[in-house]
């Protein structure tokens, strides 16, 4: 990440089975009936394709922004 390079994909599976194992341990998160929102995750198919196994996926947001400024917070709408 430091070289500006994307973490390979076993590395951003790994973290984001073990976090979510974690808090489930810990009694925070009740994969049975909680719901997590992934944001940037998963960013292409083969991501999707590892973590496949680890959740369902309800819904799919798909958000395009026409003004980056106002994304920004560097500009206010209307």
């Amino acid at each position: 990440m430091r070289c500006g390079e994307l973490v390979p994909d076993e590395l951003v599976a790994e973290v984001f089975r073990k976090t979510v194992q974690e808090a489930t341990d810990r009694g925070e998160l009740r994969p049975e009936v909680d719901l997590v929102l992934l944001d940037a995750y998963p960013r292409d198919v083969d991501q999707a394709k590892s973590v496949e196994a680890d959740v369902t996926v309800e819904r799919v947001f798909y958000l395009n922004a026409r003004d980056e400024q106002i994304l920004a917070g560097q500009r206010q709408i209307g």
